[in-house]
């Protein structure tokens, strides 16, 4: 047998374990990611602040500003992804925030949470939570419900010049995207997230084995075969006799 047959052989013994492979597995997750600031302050991009992704399960920093637009103290934020179970969760914790966007309008807060969490066949689900949230001129909600938008001034006089929208809740394909605060400045590209959280989908993905049933016997007799063929070749070549 030939060295060329000998690969061929060899070629065909993997092929067949690797079509014996199922092709069926869902892919995991990469959408999973949490964060402290972002947005566009002073005519550019802002962040994101403490980004924590499946790179970087965990991410923080001690504090962070844009003087003189915003201030915070320290924020935190994680995720974690078990695809062996389906699930994964992020969250992102900022401090003590100071946010003046607009001369005269401050928005403050002790703390601000966004909580993602999703399991293998369910919805994602999103929570915000806020301690000593204040927005002047304005009786903010105990448990806002998703996308509660909220007008500074309420308006019509003087006029509605910030849109701060609590527990901000996002979906797209299957993907949950939860801020706890977007400030938004009217007539202008000014805005800031505070406490971002995204998630989902959270599929199961199994081991994928190399290969099983009438596939793997396949392939592993024509390694077989080609190794035994090469031990062959080899010895006859180590034997042939010299002639005198």
């Amino acid at each position: 047998m030939t060295k060329r047959r000998l690969l061929v052989s060899a070629l065909a013994g993997v092929a067949a374990l690797v079509v014996a492979a199922p092709a069926t597995a869902a892919k995991k997750s990469l959408n999973i990611q949490a964060y402290g600031v972002s947005g566009n302050l002073l005519g550019a991009p802002v962040g994101p602040i403490a980004l924590a992704n499946l790179g970087t399960p965990n991410a923080s920093v001690l504090n962070f500003s844009v003087p003189p637009l915003l201030s915070t103290g320290a924020i935190t934020a994680s995720v974690t992804q078990d695809t062996s179970l389906g699930t994964e969760s992020s969250t992102a914790t900022t401090a003590n925030l100071s946010a003046t966007l607009v001369p005269g309008i401050t928005i403050s807060a002790g703390a601000l949470t966004a909580t993602c969490s999703a399991t293998d066949g369910s919805s994602p689900v999103g929570t915000s939570n806020f301690t000593n949230l204040v927005i002047p001129g304005v009786t903010v909600p105990v448990n806002p419900a998703p996308n509660t938008v909220i007008n500074v001034p309420p308006g019509p006089i003087p006029p509605t010049l910030i849109t701060v929208t609590l527990n901000e809740q996002n979906t797209v394909a299957g993907s949950l995207t939860v801020n706890a605060v977007h400030i938004r400045v009217l007539g202008s590209a000014a805005n800031a997230i505070i406490s971002s959280a995204t998630c989902g989908p959270a599929p199961v993905v199994p081991p994928i084995p190399i290969a099983s049933g009438a596939g793997l016997y396949l392939g592993l007799a024509l390694l077989a075969g080609s190794g035994a063929a090469a031990t062959v070749v080899m010895r006859r070549r180590r034997h042939v006799p010299t002639l005198v």
